[in-house]
């Protein structure tokens, strides 16, 4: 299979993330290739996929890309778009019409990634038409899945880890080393992560425990900082619990930040899926969320995580208090979380049954 992805923004960070993934594993394999069309070429260190640098026609990126498509579509059988927006639909079906003028067989994927928000969306009759002649749309959890109403067929394809899973006989020495660390991971302080009500919570969680601490890992917002540094505690040792370590671009370094932590915090008012702790889960952390789609089928409808309503301070302030009692976080739990993990999220199992479609669609 010969497949092109198209996304513009494409940049090292990608590698890790769906567009990566998805893009190295159909690398793979006899007579397999995988190409990534971007503007940003020449800045991505991949041994297995094949960056095509865009070329603007009259500045336009899109156009570029419309272009490449039409000069180019016999060198592809699967077009990839991600993200639901008209440009990429229309990418999508220009590809298979090309392809159907041609008298060849050209397949489109969507993946979205759709939040709470996506459900209560309206799409004109005509838009869902043009929708619903994308080959193949996926979200990534089970409650957009279940809830959405546009869409006749739709495929559940989650995000997964990119790490190498832990093996068994590791378990007990990460369990073991494990330290009382609340980590946060992804872009701190940005308006959609609700951090400040973090930074209340644990403020409220301090004055009955001395031994927790919250670290935040990626880059800061200098508007979140500056509200960390004007906060009034209610004791002033507090503000020493509270980490901020900034990007880590090193995976092993922020690995050993998974490792050693015992809870991720995640406190958004809106998620497509949060990467950060399918990561956490893979390396036994426990998960405590706001009610975000994704995180039902992360924590297994609530084994491996405590869900509140965002902004629902007392509710995490309670799940902060509890996981923390003696034998909350037993081996038990965190054995069965990364097995859990490693079965429903390791990108190799998740990509397999993609692949399958593909093919049963191409050669049919």
């Amino acid at each position: 299979m010969r497949i092109l992805t198209i996304f513009t923004q494409f940049d090292e960070i990608h590698l890790h993330k769906d567009v990566g993934q998805i893009s190295s594993f159909f690398s793979k394999g006899t007579n397999n290739s995988s190409s990534i069309l971007s503007k940003n070429f020449n800045t991505v260190d991949s041994t297995s996929i094949n960056f095509i640098k865009i070329q603007p026609f009259f500045g336009s990126l899109f156009l570029g890309s419309v272009l490449h498509i039409l000069s180019k579509f016999r060198r592809y059988d699967i077009l990839i778009m991600y993200h639901l927006q008209v440009k990429n639909i229309f990418l999508l079906l220009l590809f298979k019409i090309t392809h159907f003028i041609s008298n060849s067989k050209g397949i489109s994927y969507l993946k979205l990634d759709a939040n709470q928000y996506f459900i209560s969306r309206r799409f004109s009759v005509f838009y869902k038409y043009l929708l619903n002649k994308v080959d193949f749309v996926s979200v990534e959890s089970s409650y957009i899945l279940e809830n959405q109403r546009v869409f006749n067929d739709l495929l559940l394809v989650p995000n997964g880890f990119s790490f190498e899973p832990v093996l068994p006989e590791k378990y007990r020495e990460i369990f073991t080393n494990q330290e009382n660390i609340f980590l946060v991971v992804g872009r701190i302080g940005a308006p959609e992560k609700n951090h400040q009500q973090l930074i209340r919570v644990f403020d409220l969680f301090c004055t009955n425990n001395s031994s927790w601490i919250l670290e935040f890992v990626g880059p800061i917002n200098p508007e979140f900082y500056d509200f960390y540094l004007k906060y009034n505690f209610t004791e002033s040792s507090t503000s020493s619990r509270i980490r901020f370590i900034g990007e880590i671009s090193d995976r092993k370094s922020l690995q050993s930040y998974y490792t050693r932590s015992k809870v991720l915090l995640s406190s958004s008012l809106y998620e497509g899926f949060n990467v950060s702790m399918v990561e956490a889960l893979a390396f036994g952390c426990f998960i405590i969320s706001s009610n975000v789609p994704c995180v039902f089928d992360i924590t297994a409808n609530y084994k491996y995580g405590c869900i509140f309503e965002y902004d629902d301070d007392t509710i995490l302030l309670s799940h902060m208090k509890n996981i923390t009692d003696e034998g909350f976080l037993n081996f038990n739990l965190f054995y069965d979380s990364i097995n859990y993990a490693n079965d429903n999220f390791s990108w190799g199992k998740i990509l397999i049954a993609l692949d399958s479609l593909f093919r049963q669609k191409i050669y049919s």
